[in-house]
């Protein structure tokens, strides 16, 4: 099986001494062999998610064609789940959750939704082997830029969504892109509604995202969004980092933003169905 390095050590300010025993709990140096683990597509879990097949009773799961990015330069493949309830209605539209990293988490998500019977679209973006470049900084500039210029019109062409009720979600290094995105997005006109970081890898790049969280407070102290953040308790995981980003996220004090946390007694490698059904639970 295939290996990879995951960088786990803490390099954002640890908030207390709580924070500081988290951390060398959840990681002993500065990196982390996750160990390996293969879904039916072949796909390393490598991004806080637990591979599964979807298991579908009423919606139904169809492929698109793949979308090549002229601001990123890649290709990704796109799925997308439809509720039981398109089809009952030609006219009505519906919520929809753009969620990245589909090639792990996409079933499993298609999976709960189905089984809840919400009337909610679920489009999976798969990656297409740059997910360090596309949800890191520099790289998550031009990622957004493919998300809100190119795949939404591309999609929202074919599938009947709300645009008014659309939600962005990420785990891991996605959580990081979340966050970028909600602070690049458009302060009059955002393109989402809601933002999702499920443990989000917040010791990349701190002092950059501190930067855009600062430049967006300048231009506007309103961000009228929904940012929601869970976090693994359980080592190895991101719970320190994430603490420490949300503390610098309710001391920005942005008016208008709805600022939801919650931790899961899981580690990073399971976070992702858990935080899924919490959102469920919360939002929809």
């Amino acid at each position: 099986m295939t290996r990879a390095r995951w960088d786990v050590f803490f390099r954002w300010p640890l908030v207390g001494s709580l924070l500081i025993a988290s951390s060398l709990f959840s990681a002993c140096s500065d990196s982390y062999t996750l160990r390996s683990s293969t879904s039916e597509r072949g796909a390393l879990a490598d991004a806080g998610v637990s591979p599964s097949s979807a298991s579908l009773s009423s919606g139904r799961v169809e492929s698109l064609e793949p979308f090549a990015s002229e601001h990123t330069g890649a290709t990704y493949p796109i799925e997308v789940y439809f509720p039981r309830q398109y089809d009952d209605d030609s006219a009505e539209t519906f919520p929809v959750i753009y969620a990245t990293d589909a090639q792990w988490a996409f079933d499993g998500y298609a999976s709960e939704l189905d089984a809840r019977g919400l009337p909610v679209v679920l489009v999976g973006i798969h990656d297409a082997g740059e997910r360090e470049t596309d949800f890191l900084l520099p790289g998550a500039r031009p990622y957004f830029k493919f998300l809100t210029q190119e795949l939404l019109p591309w999609v929202e062409e074919q599938v009947r969504v709300d645009a008014n009720q659309r939600t962005l979600l990420g785990t891991s290094y996605g959580g990081v892109m979340v966050v970028c995105s909600l602070l690049l997005d458009d302060e009059e006109e955002p393109h989402f509604t809601n933002y999702l970081a499920f443990d989000g890898s917040f010791y990349e790049h701190p002092t950059e995202t501190s930067g855009l969280i600062e430049q967006r407070f300048s231009e506007s102290s309103r961000l009228e969004a929904t940012l929601l953040l869970t976090r693994a308790t359980r080592a190895p995981s991101n719970l320190a980092v994430v603490l420490s980003f949300t503390e610098e996220m309710e001391e920005q004090a942005f008016e208008g933003l709805n600022l939801i946390t919650h931790p899961l007694a899981v580690d990073h490698y399971a976070v992702s169905d858990p935080s899924f059904r919490f959102v469920l639970d919360t939002l929809f």
